[in-house]
C-alpha cells in the first residue's frame, strides 16, 4: 500500500501508511546515516549489522561475505562494483538469506550514482523480497530498508512528465 500511495503521488496516503507500519521505528539505524549525508559511515554500518548472519557459524561475528566485499568496493568510491557485489547469488539460506538487505544497498549504490530509476527499481525489489520463511509475515532489515529509501527519497522519481515535488 505504501509503495502504491507514492506511485500515485499520494503524500497524505503515503505518510499515514508509513506511520502504520511503524515509519521510522523500523528503519535500520544505518538509514538514519545516508539521511544524515553520512555514506560512508552507513555502509560500514550496513556490513556491521550482518556479523550475526554468518552462514557456516552464526557466532563467528565475520559480516555476511557479499555484503562486506561491496561495502568496501563502496568505501572506496567504486558504486559500480558495489552494485556487481551485491548483486550475487545471497550465500545464506532461510533467515540468512540476504537478498533483500543486498537489492537495498544496489539501491543506495544506484542513488550514490544519481540513477534514481535503477535506485527505486532495486528499493521496491526489495521491499517486496521474502527470505523464505512462509511462516514469517515481519519485515526484514532490507524490506525496511527498501521502504524506507522510497519513502525518504521518492522526491527523486519521476512520474509521467512530471518528478515529484513533495517536501522531504
Amino acid at each position: 500500500m505504501l509503495i502504491a500511495a507514492i506511485f500515485m503521488r499520494d503524500d497524505a496516503r503515503a505518510n499515514a501508511m508509513w506511520k502504520q507500519i511503524g515509519g521510522a521505528s523500523l528503519e535500520p539505524a544505518a538509514d538514519r546515516l545516508v539521511f544524515a549525508g553520512r555514506w560512508n559511515d552507513a555502509f560500514r554500518a550496513y556490513r556491521d549489522t550482518t556479523r550475526d548472519f554468518a552462514v557456516n557459524d552464526p557466532q563467528a561475528n565475520q559480516p555476511d561475505p557479499v555484503i562486506a566485499e561491496g561495502a568496501a568496493l563502496a568505501l572506496r568510491g567504486d558504486f559500480r562494483g558495489a552494485i556487481r557485489a551485491w548483486s550475487k547469488p545471497a550465500v545464506g539460506a532461510g533467515p540468512y538469506d540476504l537478498t533483500d538487505k543486498q537489492t537495498a544497498l544496489v539501491g543506495l549504490a544506484r542513488a550514490r550514482l544519481w540513477d534514481w530509476t535503477g535506485a527505486e527499481a532495486a528499493w521496491i525489489a526489495a521491499a517486496r523480497t521474502t527470505r523464505l520463511l512462509p511462516q514469517m509475515s515481519e519485515l526484514y532489515d532490507g524490506n525496511a530498508m527498501g521502504l524506507s529509501m522510497l519513502m525518504h527519497f521518492r522526491v527523486h522519481f519521476a512520474r509521467g512528465d512530471h518528478a515529484y515535488r513533495w517536501a522531504l
